[in-house]
């Protein structure tokens, strides 16, 4: 009985340190206390609930207990302690709350009727030693049972355990019934194999007599025990497979979960290829490590219990441990082993501590390092993330730690919001940690959204998450790149946090933030003024001066030969002058260094690169530094052969790049560029660019995996837009007339008109070889670009401009083919709300007729309900859209289409998109017809049954009251009531049940209950009420409520 004596020890160190003794000293005289206690309790209060569910339970393992004493485990009262201390505190604290007091009595129940008497067996127990086997196993399950449960209601406090056991235990019940199965298959061998040592006692639930280890039976004992032996072999394998299977099939579960929530929080799939490609730009060793150095309060707000070189730290940060394990109930191997660890270090001699320090506590939660524009900062806090992982590894801060990151751009709308901050710090909440995961899918579930888009219930989730983690870290970059109100939004959710967490524990740290940005007032506003001198750091503009010099040095590394470069031959006085000026000039801009590197290495000679900077004329400002390398890229590009075609096409996709509506991916730049508009085809085979588009941009973008595009720098799109700085190589209100033109002439194609003439078999040719490949983008953002022609394009135009006038006339031609393709359809009538001042700019222009028309149903069309706003807004155009994404949905991503071409060279990876052009996924889409069934299901009825393969919901509910009442008919367990007493029915059935629902299966006598039970499943009511409009399902409830409006009367 070693084993079981093991699993009584597993148990025990599982439990909290304070927990321990407790448990150890409980006893079943104990238990039958509280049992009584809870009894009388709720006899005084008159909310009895049915507590006759536990009696199988508790008679069984008291059994059970008789049963290791019969067979002479000395160790059986203390192995049984655990578990009736377990059965004793885990009724006592779960009776306030009446649900999960319901729920753990109705798992009693389950694993109740599966224990079998096992006293009957003691002969058989005591004779063949290898069937304690069983014993041992029986109490595992039970065990494992009461380690689950008491992670949830012993390790958090009420609070937090009351909002998660409700989603926590109903992702449990898969676990609970695979307990049963087991206890069961346990109870099945012990009556095959020990039917012939089995004692028959005198009732179950009676007192087991002290001669319970007498026999009554004959046996051959040779023989018996040998086929015992053989049937334990077979009991194993059994065993194993149905764990083997119950863990596949719970995995499989968990991902799909797992899955489902990550889909519908929907967050930015680009953060963590941001994090890599930071991380990746720091190519100096020990750069930017100064941080940690020069400022204590980082390397506080990073480590246990303040700063390494603080008095007496090393204890601090054992004392937090202890804190921590005995506040939050983990008992972590990674807080005893820095706690055993730092003990064993030489004190360092006393210092004096930070203002607000005190022993073993932080002086500070939450962080703001702020610097100036292109410090570096998005570098430095990609640092701090990479810090906090390799902390954790060498176990310097507990190994549990979890850390959350963002970086806002603001160039990207996912990436600028306080929804979009939220969502992201979320989405990897979910990812580092699968406990929370039915918590937010329990929130999905009754949210009744295909995706997270209310803040209110991602700033509920994470408040309640960060309760439940010991520690985290929360780092958000650039917030100065958000609009004021997001950044307010934002500073000051999270900064309440941070003091929430802290006032809970009564100590700082659980939840530990820090913002990296520039210095902008609507952070400073939510630092409260005695935090400020601890929580606000201003970086130096000297702090990374050696970080600067370091990569200019690394830089010019790469102007040595190397491969087939003979490089440019720099002797070491050219190369410190080249150090000199760039150091110099960039101040603290780690930017300004960059681009002047970039920009260097542009020059085919070395002459060339001597000349700029002897002559110093390398720019001293960030803007002109700017220029300067757009001007080196296009020399360098046109020096090649066709290279002032090449300059075209970079200067395009540049302007294209900063002036589209929402980030291009590059195949959908190629569809651009693949379009002939005179000859009004796509033609990718021979339009098609070769090279990536480093090629045409080189170093002012970044390319994500996934064929993201990001500018270097948001001051790249800055100097590319702003009319201030007027570069003389992108004309914004250019490239805006462009698209606007592109997507009107794009759209005017036959593939989106009703003509007879455009056949399937034309559409299919087209989707096979990319002609729909910009299809996404120019029919949810064409409106978008007639508004800013309106608001921005004017002062391109005069009363001569005509038709042959290059991107003045393209767009008057553009505008008016769009017109005369889709005119029919484009509303005539002008809306009463319309506002025309703005248009009015255009009066005296020939187009000035077509383009008001257009607005007006631009306008129109927005003023619609959500379900109009989601559509083009021309309906041939929406009818040819589905049409030609079928078409494309006939092919596979890896399909060979031509030669090297395939067709995820011109749609990407995921084919399957969401019908409604204001959802993100009708351009991120899906890689399966499944997920996106799934995703619009959400749409068409949000509210979907909470249980999985419910038949009897098959696509869900339109509003959550019909939701509701289906979980009150067919799920009553789900409803936030208690379980019941059931009534006895008195009524007798009057015949044979005919009619069966084909949904559920359930019988009726009368084919009209069918016919009212079938509509309840999508929760159609038909029967309104002449009064007041409420509506039925069925007719005699329709009736029934008519009467209390004709009493009133």
């Amino acid at each position: 009985m070693d084993r079981l004596e093991d699993e009584a020890e597993r148990f025990r160190n599982m439990l909290n340190p304070s927990d321990r003794e407790p448990f150890a000293l409980t006893r079943l005289a104990d238990m039958q206390m509280e049992l009584r206690s809870i009894q009388t309790q709720r006899v005084d209060t008159k909310e009895m609930i049915c507590m006759k569910r536990l009696q199988l339970f508790l008679d069984s393992m008291v059994d059970f207990e008789k049963t290791l004493v019969a067979i002479g485990f000395s160790e059986a009262k203390q192995a049984m302690a655990y578990l009736w201390a377990s059965v004793r505190f885990l009724l006592k604290t779960t009776n306030p709350t009446e649900k999960a007091f319901d729920n753990v009595l109705d798992t009693y129940e389950l694993l109740g009727v599966k224990l079998i008497k096992v006293s009957e067996y003691t002969s058989f127990f005591r004779e063949v030693p290898a069937a304690q086997e069983y014993l041992v196993n029986i109490y595992k399950d039970i065990q494992t049972f009461h380690s689950l449960a008491y992670k949830l209601f012993f390790t958090f406090r009420p609070k937090l355990w009351q909002k998660l056991h409700k989603p926590i235990w109903k992702d449990l019940k898969s676990t609970f019934n695979h307990i049963a199965e087991s206890l069961a298959l346990h109870a099945k061998d012990i009556k095959q194999y020990g039917e012939p040592y089995r004692t028959t006692c005198r009732g179950y639930g009676d007192s087991v007599s002290d001669d319970i280890s007498d026999s009554t039976v004959m046996v051959n004992p040779a023989e018996d025990v040998e086929k015992v032996l053989n049937g334990m072999y077979h009991y194993r394998f059994a065993l194993r497979d149905l764990k083997r299977n119950f863990e596949e099939a719970e995995t499989k579960r968990k991902v799909e979960m797992k899955t489902e929530v990550r889909n519908w929080i929907s967050s930015s799939t680009k953060i963590e290829e941001l994090q890599q490609t930071f991380s990746k730009a720091r190519i100096c060793k020990g750069s930017g490590r100064w941080l940690f150095k020069s400022y204590k309060r980082v390397s506080q707000w990073l480590k246990e219990g303040g700063g390494m070189e603080e008095e007496d730290e090393d204890n601090e940060e054992s004392e937090d441990s202890g804190n921590n394990e005995d506040n939050n109930g983990n008992g972590r191997n990674g807080d005893s082993a820095n706690s055993e660890g730092n003990g064993t270090e030489v004190k360092k001699p006393r210092k004096k501590k930070p203002k607000r320090q005190t022993k073993g506590r932080l002086s500070q939660s939450a962080l703001w390092v702020h610097g100036n524009r292109g410090f570096g900062k998005t570098i430095l806090a990609s640092l701090v993330v990479d810090e906090l992982e390799s902390l954790r590894k060498r176990e310097e801060i507990p190994e549990d730690s979890k850390t959350y990151y963002f970086y806002c751009q603001e160039e990207d709308v996912e990436l600028r919001t306080y929804l979009g901050i939220l969502k992201g710090i979320l989405h990897q909440m979910v990812k580092q940690d699968d406990y929370i995961v039915p918590l937010c899918h329990d929130k999905m579930t009754q949210g009744g959204c295909d995706h997270l888009s209310n803040a209110d219930t991602a700033k509920s989730l994470i408040e309640t998450i960060v309760q439940y983690n010991p520690r985290q870290y929360i780092i958000i970059d650039g917030l100065d790149e958000c609009k004021p109100i997001e950044i307010r939004q934002t500073a000051e959710f999270f900064t309440k946090l941070v003091d929430t967490c802290n006032n809970t524990n009564q100590e700082q740290g659980q939840l530990r933030l820090m913002f990296m940005s520039q210095d902008v007032p609507e952070i400073k506003n939510y630092i409260a003024e005695e935090d400020a001198e601890d929580a606000i750091i201003a970086l130096k503009s000297t702090d990374n001066a050696e970080d600067i010099r370091a990569f200019v040095k690394k830089k010019l590394l790469d102007f040595r030969r190397s491969g087939e470069s003979l490089g440019f031959n720099l002797e070491e006085e050219d190369r410190m002058q080249i150090e000199s000026i760039i150091c110099r000039r960039s101040e603290d801009s780690f930017l300004y260094a960059y681009l002047a590197m970039e920009s260097l290495g542009l020059h085919q000679t070395k002459g060339e690169l001597l000349q700029e900077i002897r002559e110093e004329i390398l720019p001293a400002q960030l803007w002109k530094m700017y220029e300067k390398l757009l001007g080196n890229l296009k020399d360098k590009i046109e020096r090649e052969t066709g290279g002032d075609r090449v300059w075209q096409k970079s200067k395009l996709l540049l302007g294209w790049l900063v002036c589209a509506k929402r980030p291009l991916k590059w195949h959908e730049m190629q569809a651009i560029l693949s379009f002939d508009a005179q000859k009004a085809e796509v033609d990718f085979d021979n339009l098609m660019l070769k090279d990536n588009v480093r090629k045409y941009l080189g170093s002012l973008v970044h390319v994500l995996d996934g064929d993201h595009i990001r500018l270097i720098h948001t001051t790249a799109r800055e100097f590319i837009v702003s009319n201030k700085y007027k570069n003389k190589y992108i004309k914004q209100n250019q490239v805006q007339c462009q698209l606007t033109s592109l997507c009107l002439r794009y759209l005017s194609l036959p593939s989106f008109t009703n003509t007879k003439d455009y056949e399937s078999a034309e559409r299919r040719k087209h989707a096979k070889f990319g002609w729909f490949s910009f299809q996404d983008y120019a029919c949810s953002k064409w409106y978008s670009h007639i508004d800013t022609f309106i608001r921005e394009c004017s002062d391109m135009f005069d009363s001569d401009v005509s038709e042959d006038g290059g991107e003045q006339g393209d767009f008057i031609a553009a505008l008016q083919l769009f017109v005369d393709t889709h005119g029919e359809e484009i509303k005539a009538e002008r809306h009463a709300k319309l506002e025309i001042s703005h248009i009015e700019k255009f009066n005296k222009m020939p187009f000035y007729d077509n383009l008001l028309m257009v607005w007006n149903h631009i306008y129109t069309h927005q003023q619609s309900k959500d379900e109009e706003r989601n559509k083009v807004g021309i309906p041939q155009i929406d009818a040819a859209l589905l049409q030609n994404r079928t078409a494309v949905e006939e092919y596979k991503p890896d399909e060979r289409v031509s030669g090297e071409r395939y067709i995820k060279d011109f749609y990407g990876l995921n084919l399957y998109k969401c019908r409604r052009t204001l959802c993100r996924y009708f351009y991120v889409g899906y890689d399966t017809e499944a997920a996106r069934k799934s995703h619009e299901n959400r749409h068409d009825r949000p509210f979907p049954c909470e249980v999985k393969g419910c038949t009897s919901a098959p696509i869900g509910f339109s509003t959550n009251k019909d939701k509701d009442r289906h979980v009150r008919i067919y799920h009553p367990e789900l409803s936030e009531g208690p379980t019941v007493f059931e009534a006895l029915s008195r009524r007798q059935a009057t015949g044979p049940a005919r009619f069966t629902c084909h949904l559920c299966g359930k019988n009726f006598t009368r084919k009209i209950n069918l016919s009212g039970h079938e509509r309840s499943h999508y929760g159609d009511r038909p029967y309104k009420c002449s009064f007041c409009e409420r509506a039925f399902a069925r007719m005699n409830d329709c009736r029934r409520h008519e009467k209390i409006h004709r009493k009133d009367r």
